[in-house]
């Protein structure tokens, strides 16, 4: 019997769809300009819910553009979970957030938003030579 719960564990893994683990590099080691469509400051007005298993869409009220176009308002795409590199962002927070475009919505993640007012943040901004 123990021989066997080894065989079941591997075969439950190896015959899963997908796994998901999220690892973020420093905020000092990104290179903002090549991935990203669209970097702002801004405070989440509210959270969407939408019939999707995976997916979490926010609103956000840009107060300041950093990087794009300049918007007003934007509605920004998130997995649901923090496992899958999902960002939990809370309603009235401000964020700095690192956007890319997929098509015709934006997506950012954990590892590319971050409080607006953390360290991670501030060196992000100063890189940027945005004054935090």
């Amino acid at each position: 019997m123990k021989s066997i719960i080894p065989v079941l564990i591997f075969s439950v893994l190896a015959l899963s769809d997908a796994v998901y683990a999220c690892s973020c590099a420093a905020p000092e080691n990104l290179e903002v300009e090549e991935f990203a469509d669209y970097v702002f400051l801004g405070e989440v007005k509210s959270k969407r819910w939408l019939f999707s298993l995976s997916k979490n869409k926010f609103k956000f009220s840009v107060k300041k553009t950093i990087l794009g176009e300049g918007k007003k308002d934007i509605l920004i795409w998130t997995d649901k979970f923090t496992s899958a590199c999902g960002y939990p962002y809370k309603k009235g927070v401000e964020y700095l957030v690192i956007a890319s475009k997929d098509g015709k919505k934006y997506e950012s993640g954990l590892c590319s938003s971050w409080l607006a007012n953390s360290e991670a943040a501030k060196s992000i901004l100063t890189k940027l030579a945005v004054k935090p």
